[in-house]
């Protein structure tokens, strides 16, 4: 087994086989379940389920069978009778893994199949003796192998001669033939009908843009009607006959009671559910998701983006929001609204979002621990949530030790492989940290005495300044002294002296007084 596989089922047996008998079946719908499929065990009545001695005719047969053939190998207990809901959640992740590695690559896929494995959606109800996950991976192996069937992307099969072939197309259409037949004797029309409702549509997108949906030279090759009916055939000659025989047994009202009474009229009425609000999923599904429901906004920028240029997503991602959207619109239609109904959502969304977060660790640095592969972020959010979960549903105190022993050892075993590698890189890196940090040290020891220099001779400017401040004053009073003396003196040379003599000392004390001007 691949390692990704090895850790998706590690992953699994904690959230949703650990502690899976522990706890009464209290639930009423449980209830019916387990004690209807214990009735058929001791009777040997496998046709018509029975609840204290009153026949059932709500659902179909095949998860009494499921939960009876378990009750015939271990006895009737709690386990028994919840290990099919486990054992599909196990198969839907090992699906959505799948789907991902094929539609994109192994990393999403396993992404993809580790937010299956830790949602809240399916670990609640991998402990419960419901019909709503083995029905939910049975519709989501349908609607995968139709949209194989009907594909002429080469990324559904090993070349476009592979895909356009009859034999791939028709493999994949008797697959999902098969897989919705045994759906619709799980839960009734709703598998089929939920993955006509994602392929038909695609199918007509595909026909009316061949160049957009399926990109490259040539054009697909349509389906031969012969390879449909062939389909056709196989899914009634496996779900018709137990409702066939029930008819005979109870008579033709059953199929009606059934079909209309306990599908249409649960559907269109308020007979079995209030009446709920168009938003009543928005909520359900945020708390389905969790905790993995914060990564959503990821969706946001690329919405955005969308909406501005007027543009549909890739091929691929156009048939997972097809694929999420049509579950979510149908049963926003629907009267009466359950939150597990939207179950077969849940494995294209979080192929989305596992693609949203692998192109953001992708854009991103990875030099810090926390940003390491989503094979380790898995693990521990599996670890942590999972006993969350057990806390909430089981009320064992007793058993935490244990469980959170056990979800620490996955833990750590997940993320030794990581911190190895990045501890090396660490390590070498450090090593070059004492002559880098030497080096600064040096600069900055040179930056001080630069700042010391600078800072004298900023003091030395200021000392010049008032110096020649005070040398400034100084030599104004000696100029204003000496000019004063000379004005004495010429004064005293006029009164004294004759008057041609006098001119000539006058005209001498002027230019004495110029040059003294000019000095």
């Amino acid at each position: 087994m691949q390692t990704p596989l090895r850790w998706l089922v590690v992953l699994c047996a904690i959230t949703f086989f650990l502690g899976l008998g522990n706890g009464a079946i209290a639930d009423s719908d449980e209830a019916y379940y387990a004690e209807a499929a214990r009735q058929m065990a001791m009777t040997g009545d496998w046709l018509t389920p029975h609840y204290n001695d009153t026949v059932r005719f709500q659902k179909p047969v095949l998860m009494y069978w499921l939960i009876g053939a378990g009750y015939l190998l271990t006895g009737v207990n709690e386990t028994a009778a919840r290990f099919p809901s486990a054992f599909a959640g196990l198969l839907l992740v090992l699906l959505t893994f799948t789907i991902g590695r094929r539609w994109y690559n192994a990393s999403t896929g396993f992404l993809a199949g580790s937010i299956v494995a830790t949602t809240f959606g399916t670990s609640a109800i991998a402990w419960q003796a419901l019909p709503d996950l083995p029905v939910t991976v049975l519709i989501v192996f349908a609607t995968w192998s139709l949209l194989r069937a009907l594909s002429c992307n080469p990324i559904d099969a090993g070349n476009r001669k592979t895909v356009n072939s009859d034999s791939h197309r028709l493999t994949w259409l008797l697959a999902a033939a098969a897989s919705a037949a045994l759906a619709c004797l799980t839960k009734g029309p709703i598998g089929i009908v939920l993955p006509l409702l994602v392929a038909l549509p695609l199918a007509y997108w595909k026909h009316a843009n061949p160049g957009v949906v399926s990109p490259g030279p040539g054009r697909s090759i349509g389906l031969r009607p012969i390879l449909p009916i062939i389909a056709i055939l196989l899914f009634l000659v496996l779900a018709s006959p137990w409702f066939l025989v029930m008819a005979y047994q109870h008579g033709p009202s059953y199929l009606l009671h059934f079909f209309v009474g306990e599908n249409i009229a649960r559907f269109t009425t308020e007979e079995f559910n209030q009446t709920r609000p168009l938003w009543f999923y928005l909520p359900v599904l945020a708390g389905g998701l969790v905790p993995w429901t914060p990564f959503t906004i990821l969706w946001i920028p690329d919405l955005i983006k969308a909406l501005k240029a007027r543009t549909l997503p890739s091929p691929t991602s156009l048939r997972l929001v097809v694929w999420a959207a049509a579950p979510l619109l149908f049963y926003t239609l629907s009267v009466g609204k359950q939150p597990r109904y939207i179950l077969p959502a849940l494995a294209p969304l979080a192929i989305l979002l596992a693609r949203s977060i692998q192109r953001q660790l992708t854009a991103q640095p990875t030099g810090a621990l926390y940003k390491q592969s989503p094979y380790n972020k898995a693990c521990i959010s599996s670890a942590s949530f999972k006993l969350h979960c057990f806390r909430i549903h089981n009320d064992q105190p007793n058993l935490m030790e244990p469980v959170g022993a056990t979800a620490s050892i996955v833990t750590l075993l997940a993320l030794s492989k990581e911190i190895a590698g990045r501890g090396q890189n660490l390590i070498r890196r450090y090593r070059e940290y004492p002559k880098a940090l030497g080096e600064v040290r040096d600069r900055v020891l040179q930056l001080e005495v630069q700042l010391s220099l600078l800072s004298n001779v900023q003091k030395n400017i200021s000392e010049v300044k008032v110096l020649s401040s005070e040398m400034g004053a100084k030599l104004s009073d000696t100029l204003s002294n000496t000019k004063v003396t000379f004005e004495s003196i010429r004064n005293f040379l006029v009164q004294h002296s004759d008057e041609g003599g006098t001119r000539a000392r006058l005209r001498w004390v002027r230019k004495d007084e110029a040059e003294v001007e000019r000095s």
